[in-house]
């Protein structure tokens, strides 16, 4: 039997054809392949079925190690569980109405009185007297309406940790986040798929 690194020499392009996602290095992808199995026996013997089972098997799982190869951008806070943004719009309109009103009044009052005493009196007597009394008022009033308007966009973003998890238990989830190796990943898949299991 011949091992991976024997039936690479025989057919150098062996892992040529392959499709990996875009970003997904050919070269360190193979590298790795051979590096962790140029010693094991492949369970296609013949590099043509090997390279063929081998391009059947990368556009299998092509969507697959796209989406995985996402996930090493992904923007996030490691040491938060929680972020939500909001976008707020608000709109008023309305009219405000003023009234003032003002009463002004003034009063006067007078008396008026005719002194004439009769003839055949030797006392005073008052022939006639008047009295007035006056009030004059005014009311005064204005009204003042003023209209307005309000409206725009508020972004709002709130974040940080609620509390359902510690900050070392997110640490620590962060170092194995870390860890991960795509490369590496795929390439221990494909071994195990396409290697007999004899070490």
């Amino acid at each position: 039997m011949v091992t991976l690194l024997n039936l690479m020499q025989e057919d150098p392009g062996l892992l040529s054809d392959i499709v990996l996602p875009e970003g997904v290095d050919r070269d360190t992808l193979v590298n790795q392949i051979l590096f962790e199995g140029c010693t094991l026996f492949p369970i296609y013997q013949d590099p043509k079925l090997f390279k063929s089972m081998a391009e059947h098997y990368f556009r299998m799982r092509e969507q697959i190690h796209a989406e995985l190869f996402k996930t090493l951008a992904y923007d996030y806070e490691p040491l938060e569980n929680y972020d939500r943004v909001e976008d707020r719009s608000h709109n008023a309109s309305g009219t405000e109405g003023i009234n003032r009103d003002r009463n002004t009044n003034s009063t006067s009052s007078g008396n008026t009185e005719q002194q004439v005493s009769a003839y055949n009196e030797s006392d005073y007597q008052p022939q006639s007297k008047s009295i007035s009394d006056a009030t004059q008022g005014m009311d005064e009033g204005e009204t003042i309406d003023r209209e307005h308007a309000d409206q725009g966009t508020e972004h709002v973003r709130i974040h940080g940790n609620v509390g359902v998890t510690t900050s070392q238990q997110m640490l620590e989830a962060q170092r194995n986040v870390v860890k991960f190796s795509l490369y590496e990943f795929i390439a221990s898949h494909f071994l195990k798929n396409f290697m007999i299991g004899i070490y």
